[in-house]
């Protein structure tokens, strides 16, 4: 697969616990309350979230990153509500190499999922 046809649609993966999806504006609150965790954003080169604005730009963001075959950040739902846990994705940082960042909400922490997830986006 060509890098242009992997950006045709956003892809949606599963796993046996996990749905990684494109996020939506249905989804800030969730996002807003991981993103304004000091713990969950200690090792992110980012500030803290204030406000809901932001988190419109992040998921715009997001979304134009995939459309300018910039890379992609899948949102991490839970499949019993899909409620979203997290994030994960890649930027491509040139030809030969990209990046892998992701984010979890703390109560989520030591339980695979974040291992699930990026088995999934990676494979």
């Amino acid at each position: 697969m060509n890098r242009s046809s992997a950006f045709n649609k956003f892809p949606q993966l599963e796993t046996e616990n996990l749905i990684l999806r494109e996020t939506q504006t249905s989804d800030i609150s969730a996002i807003l309350e991981i993103l304004t965790d000091e713990d969950v954003l200690k090792y992110h080169n980012v500030e803290i979230a204030t406000n809901i604005k932001q988190i419109e730009f992040l998921i715009k963001s997001r979304a134009d990153c995939f459309k300018n075959q910039q890379g992609i950040r899948w949102g991490i739902a839970k499949k019993e509500n899909d409620v979203i846990i997290g994030s994960c994705g890649y930027s491509i940082r040139n030809r030969f190499r990209a990046e892998i960042g992701y984010d979890l909400a703390k109560a989520h922490w030591q339980k695979g999922i974040m291992s699930e997830a990026l088995k999934a986006a990676i494979d």
